[in-house]
């Protein structure tokens, strides 16, 4: 009996369409739904860190002043710049974290869900889904797939195929057609 679905969401169109599945889910099992959200500081570009800005998670004047008063205060307490900005970058990681998941938990309103529940975590992707699924007892995990080219997937790897593959419980991949 499905009891519990886990969605991982992440803003994109193939997360979004994987929120739909897993809202219509819970609609028919009468489920409790998870929405997760895991972003890897490490991997947080300039241009999402300004896409962060525009679209009002982070306000412009907190991040100017983040920059200006990183350089003096790396400067007279000798750290250095790049440590500055992880510790930035972590927090802002976190907002868009909040940001998205907000999202997601206001869409399933709508649903028929028994329960919301929602995860914000920082680190591996595929790690954290697998690990947020074995710690809640989730029956389902619902996640999308951009459908990168064959190459990329072999170098970088697929976060789906490791959580398929390391998943305590049933995995349901919606695979995003390529435009």
């Amino acid at each position: 009996m499905t009891e519990r679905v886990l969605v991982a969401v992440d803003g994109t169109k193939a997360s979004n369409t994987a929120l739909e599945i897993a809202c219509a889910l819970c609609d028919t099992y009468d489920a409790n739904l998870g929405l997760l959200c895991v972003m890897e500081p490490g991997k947080v570009s300039d241009d999402l860190i300004k896409g962060a800005v525009i679209e009002g998670v982070v306000k412009r004047p907190s991040y100017d002043d983040w920059y200006h008063n990183s350089i003096d205060t790396a400067a007279s307490v000798g750290i250095s710049q790049e440590a500055q900005r992880a510790e930035y970058v972590a927090r802002l990681s976190t907002a868009i974290a909040e940001n998205i998941v907000s999202e997601a938990e206001a869409y399933s309103k709508d649903s028929a869900a028994k329960g919301v529940k929602t995860f914000v975590r920082a680190g591996d992707v595929a790690e954290e889904i697998v690990k947020v699924a074995k710690d809640n007892d989730v029956d389902v995990i619902v996640m999308g797939h951009d459908q990168r080219g064959r190459l990329a997937s072999l170098i970088v790897g697929s976060v789906a195929e490791k959580v398929v593959r390391d998943a305590p419980c049933a995995c349901l991949v919606y695979c995003q057609p390529k435009d």
